[in-house]
């Protein structure tokens, strides 16, 4: 699927617009297409961001490093989802993005979105009114994060997570976009600690996993 089609049925930014509408965005708004290696760095700690992304294949990540060098994955954004919301006023004191696959993604000259021309054509309005909607939707996926790592315990954290991406599959099994390393940062705990908890939980028989595959069992009260 060339990149056209797949921001017109795959992507909430491009939402209600057909191909040729979407092929004239791309020009008005001067994107251009990269590709990056799994943990290969897309944005560094405080290098400027004037862009707005949309990942067309693969996942990215979303990271900040404390004064002790520990990371934290403030989130993971999967094919069709946008970044760099945040950034593209320019200012980046803490954060970092890199590929947390192999990735594909779409950038967007931020300055282009909002110059006043552009708004007298229809789908230029069509596409803020989009953007709109995907910046109510990261602020629900932020809270869901926060509520993630509240959890008292590890194993609640896990199950919160895990409870989550089996309703956004619609499938007691599926497969999550991080591995072992991203999964502890992203619920801000150690790796080895994460890893055994996860057995005890297969011992339990409340969830089984091979990989990034998870199966989340339905318990009797």
């Amino acid at each position: 699927m060339n990149t056209v089609d797949f921001l017109a049925g795959n992507t909430l930014l491009f939402d209600n617009m057909n191909t040729a509408e979407v092929e004239k965005m791309l020009g008005c708004l001067n994107c251009t297409e990269r590709n990056f290696k799994k943990n290969e760095p897309v944005l560094h700690r405080g290098e400027p961001f004037k862009k707005l992304g949309v990942v067309l294949d693969g996942t990215l990540l979303i990271t900040r490093e404390d004064e002790h060098g520990n990371l934290f994955v403030l989130a993971q954004i999967v094919s069709g989802q946008i970044f760099g919301m945040s950034l593209a006023s320019g200012n980046n004191a803490d954060m970092s993005i890199c590929a947390g696959s192999d990735a594909k993604v779409l950038l967007i000259d931020a300055d282009r979105i909002f110059s006043p021309c552009s708004f007298t054509c229809k789908c230029h309005i069509q596409f803020m009114r989009n953007l709109y909607i995907c910046m109510a939707k990261k602020n629900v996926e932020l809270t869901r994060k926060v509520y993630h790592i509240s959890q008292r315990t590890l194993r609640r954290k896990i199950m919160s997570y895990l409870s989550e991406q089996m309703e956004l599959n619609s499938s007691d099994t599926f497969e999550i976009p991080l591995d072992r390393q991203q999964l502890a940062d992203y619920l801000a705990c150690d790796r080895s600690a994460l890893s055994a908890e996860l057995a005890r939980m297969k011992d339990a028989k409340l969830i089984d996993y091979r990989k990034n595959w998870f199966t989340v069992f339905k318990q009797n009260n």
